[in-house]
């Protein structure tokens, strides 16, 4: 019997920014560095990421493997090619997963598998929404990030998210079609 594969993406930028900040500030629950955080000078420290990017630094010009979440562990899915892995990763999101949800649209995501997989989820929504996992949700958000201006924004969507991006607005969509089969509304709003 084969696996049922079910995964979450999460807005590229996004998770390049929060991971930034995170690395220097931590949780609003739990403050402080982390990693290579902790080991920086005090002005890359305290330097915003248009800043870091601005100045073309390794810490923020060349971001951790996105892809890998999706694609697994294969040494296919490192390679230098980021184009061949999102082939890749792509085909293996048709091929491979029953269920692909979105950071972005939490709720929306708790609500296709309550529908999907109703003997895992049944009842996530109502979970999600109950105080304490609400508190949960507002402690562990990261601490001082603050969001990326337009020219970082497209440093990031031309160069070195480029596939990764690509790769979420595939997933997306099939998110988006997906609940609209489902007769799932969509309530969250973000910022696209």
């Amino acid at each position: 019997m084969r696996p049922t594969y079910i995964n979450m993406i999460r807005d590229p930028l996004d998770w390049v920014t929060s991971r930034y900040y995170f690395n220097r500030y931590g949780w609003v629950r739990d403050p402080g560095c982390r990693g290579e955080g902790c080991s920086m000078s005090r002005e890359e420290h305290e330097m915003s990421l248009d800043e870091c990017v601005e100045k073309k630094l390794t810490l923020c010009t060349r971001p951790s493997p996105y892809f890998p979440y999706l694609c697994g562990p294969s040494s296919a899915c490192y390679d230098h090619r980021k184009d061949l892995v999102y082939k890749q990763t792509r085909q293996r999101i048709l091929d491979e997963y029953y269920f692909v949800g979105i950071l972005d649209h939490f709720e929306e995501t708790l609500r296709a598998l309550e529908v999907l997989l109703p003997s895992y989820f049944g009842g996530a929504v109502e979970i999600l929404k109950g105080e304490q996992i609400q508190k949960k949700m507002k402690l562990t958000r990261t601490k001082n990030k603050k969001k990326m201006n337009e020219k970082t924004r497209q440093y990031y969507l031309n160069g070195p998210l480029k596939y990764e991006a690509k790769l979420y607005n595939f997933a997306k969509k099939l998110f988006k079609e997906r609940l609209d089969f489902l007769g799932i509304p969509i309530t969250t709003t973000t910022d696209d």
